[in-house]
């Protein structure tokens, strides 16, 4: 889920609930203690972003939820 806050975007995924900050065009990162930073890339169509992507520096492969 992202939601705003205080005029914050957040990212929230089970125990995950991290402030998003800008790092370039659609890109955002966030901080996980204990596993580190994350970029997450909105999917932007329009003026409207539809969907996001994020690594999760695992090797099994792309997490995709339809």
């Amino acid at each position: 889920t992202i939601y705003e806050k205080d005029g914050n975007l957040y990212f929230k995924l089970k125990d995950v609930d991290a402030k998003l900050e800008h790092k370039n065009g659609n890109v955002f990162k966030f901080f996980q203690p204990g596993s580190g930073t994350y970029d997450l890339t909105f999917n932007v169509k329009g003026s409207r972003a539809q969907s996001f992507t994020f690594d999760i520096k695992d090797p099994i492969g792309d997490f995709v939820r339809k």
